[in-house]
């Protein structure tokens, strides 16, 4: 994918064009910091830039500052007379991994606004900004105080970080020391040596006292589990940087509110709640009699907690190939993960079907609309170079595999990813001998190339029909060209806007596992459901009787199907199952009902 870089008109290299700077920028920095760094917002408040130093427009049209000293040439902030395009240069072939970010010079404080604009919300960067003078130039032209707020962006006082760094760790036990060191180059050699020892001393400092500290919690948690009543203490782990589990264990946590259980909920929403000692700390406070990990394995926290453990695997792929026999119950939220955790090894009696639920929908009037259309489903990028398939080759064969999924993508023939990667080989003249590329070719094939053109086979028949047609998922924005609009990108937010919404007919794509939140949601809405059925493949089997084709929802096999509950829809026959599919969600497959049945199965004889 190329990247679009802003143009420099060097012709005015020298010509200085006055930035005007909103006072209300520097405030807020200040503001922000003053809650956790009073000390540096008090120096920064008796720093005074240089007379000769100039609000100015870049190159790039970015802000920055420009000095003017008589007799010298004119020299900008951070030494960049293009700050935006430095920024990019340097950073946009980067990839975040698990640690927080340090950089070792704030420049004109475009490295950091690009960071925080395109890092997960769960990683920080510390910023080693040793001129204090350049640090209040900063905080004059960018707005960092959320990010500040947030726990995304931190300033390193200049000659005390190693103070400050220590006291800030001991302060947030689940915030990660600065790891990573970007732009080493607009240092001297001698300051990132500097940094690199006070990152690994921090590093080694606070891993130590972290780890003498769930030594301590270890015999207390092990032991701390109150005796079991009717009425559970829930603890809800989502200790994942994904979204999706973050929104469910939220909406289970409303469930166990209404039911007047007490909850606990910890997730990993910011920089401050990443390492486990935070959730240890939380958890040996509260002494759970119930913990339900959501969607990772219960060795995502170091120690083991008293109590009924539970951990509930979403998809198939989550599960892995064995899972351990140590007393755990497994809940499986469809069918298919059922399937994969029997493969893996849970116990009969130790494996339990928790399958997707939704909160209740208010009822509301609904917004004024064209009838849309919804399209549900998240949109595989077939960029075969975002899995690592880099051979020209390898390419070759992945577009002729697209190419044959698209021929035959309305048959029971794309139910078998072997077959048509064989097919494939057989057209491009492309022989695979290695088996473990094959194999990853083959579960290419069924979890990217067939949902992604399935997919963009839907949208476009949808298009045809002229209706205005709403897309909901990952991935659509790569297609929008004006024939459809992107309404929002997962399950979570577009329960906001449930309430009001009032499609025509929502449509979702089966993808690997058809049971969903989306599904879930859309017949507790009351919206018309119309569902894929990949292959013509029976879809009861793969829904757990949590609803039932032809009696809750459509089902369509083709286009030619689709079409035609588009167009000639019975109106009366179309309302019934839509009640139905609603009352019969809010009734049986809320989470209140969920953790009603859980409690029912767990609670020991009496």
């Amino acid at each position: 994918m190329s990247q679009r870089t802003t143009a420099l008109d060097l012709s005015g290299l020298d010509d200085f064009r006055a930035a005007p700077l909103d006072p209300g920028v520097w405030s807020s920095n200040l503001a922000a910091l003053s809650v956790d760094q009073p000390d540096l917002a008090n120096e920064l408040r008796g720093e005074r830039l240089p007379p000769a130093s100039r609000p100015a427009l870049s190159l790039d049209d970015t802000a920055t500052y420009r000095l003017e000293e008589p007799g010298t040439p004119a020299a900008w902030l951070g030494g960049t007379a293009a700050p935006k395009t430095r920024a990019a240069a340097l950073l946009t072939a980067f990839t975040p991994g698990d640690r927080n970010l340090a950089l070792p010079t704030l420049g004109a404080g475009a490295e950091l606004t690009f960071l925080l604009e395109r890092l997960p919300v769960h990683l920080a960067v510390f910023a080693f900004e040793a001129d204090l003078h350049a640090l209040a130039a900063v905080l004059h032209l960018h707005d960092f105080s959320a990010a500040v707020a947030q726990g995304r962006c931190v300033f390193v006082p200049p000659g005390r970080a190693h103070e400050f760094l220590t006291q800030l760790m001991q302060t947030h036990p689940g915030l990660l020391p600065p790891g990573t060191i970007l732009t080493p180059d607009l240092v001297p050699r001698a300051r990132r040596e500097e940094l690199r020892t006070l990152c690994e001393r921090i590093h080694g400092e606070t891993n130590q006292r972290r780890a003498r500290r769930l030594t301590e919690l270890a015999p207390a948690a092990r032991g701390a589990a109150i005796a079991a009543t009717k009425t559970p203490r829930l603890a809800l782990l989502a200790l994942s940087a994904d979204q999706e589990p973050r929104a469910v264990a939220a909406d289970v946590t409303r469930a166990a509110h209404c039911l007047g259980w007490p909850v606990l909920c910890a997730s990993i929403a910011g920089p401050h709640s990443v390492h486990p000692l935070v959730h240890c700390e939380a958890l040996a406070e509260f002494q759970p009699t119930l913990t339900i990990h959501v969607n990772h394995a219960r060795s995502v926290l170091p120690i083991s907690f008293a109590g009924v453990n539970c951990v509930w695997y979403h998809h198939a792929a989550n599960v892995p190939e064995q899972v351990p026999d140590d007393g755990t119950y497994y809940l499986a939220a469809s069918p298919r993960v059922a399937e994969a955790l029997r493969r893996a090894g849970a116990r009969t009696d130790r494996l339990l079907p928790w399958y997707w639920a939704c909160s209740p929908v208010d009822d509301a009037e609904p917004q004024a609309t064209s009838d849309p259309i919804l399209l549900v489903g998240n949109l595989p990028d077939r960029d075969p170079e975002r899995y690592g398939v880099t051979q020209h080759s390898h390419r070759q064969l992945w577009e002729q595999i697209a190419a044959v999924v698209a021929q035959v993508w309305e048959t029971p023939r794309v139910l078998d990813p072997e077959k048509l990667l064989a097919r494939a080989q057989c057209e491009c003249d492309v022989e695979l001998r290695d088996e473990s590329l094959r194999a990853s070719l083959a579960r290419f094939t069924e979890q990217v190339i067939i949902p992604a053109v399935v997919l963009e086979r839907l949208l476009r028949g949808l298009i045809k029909t002229g209706r205005a047609l709403l897309t909901v998922g990952h991935g659509w924005e790569r297609l929008a060209d004006g024939t459809f609009q992107p309404l929002a990108a997962d399950t979570s937010e577009l329960a906001e806007r449930a309430a009001t919404l009032r499609p025509a007919a929502c449509v979702l794509a089966r993808g690997s596992d058809p049971l969903s939140p989306a599904l879930l949601l859309a017949a507790a809405a009351g919206w018309p459901v119309l569902m894929h059925s990949l292959g013509g493949a029976p879809l009861a089997p793969l829904l757990g009787d949590v609803l039932r084709p032809g009696q809750h929802f459509a089902p369509f096999r083709d286009l030619t199907e689709l079409h035609r509950e588009l167009e000639s829809p019975s109106q009366p026959l179309t309302a019934r199952r839509t009640e139905r599919a609603r009352e019969h969600v809010q009734l049986h497959h809320t989470y209140v009902c969920r953790l009603q049945d859980l409690a029912a199965h767990l609670s020991p004889p009496s």
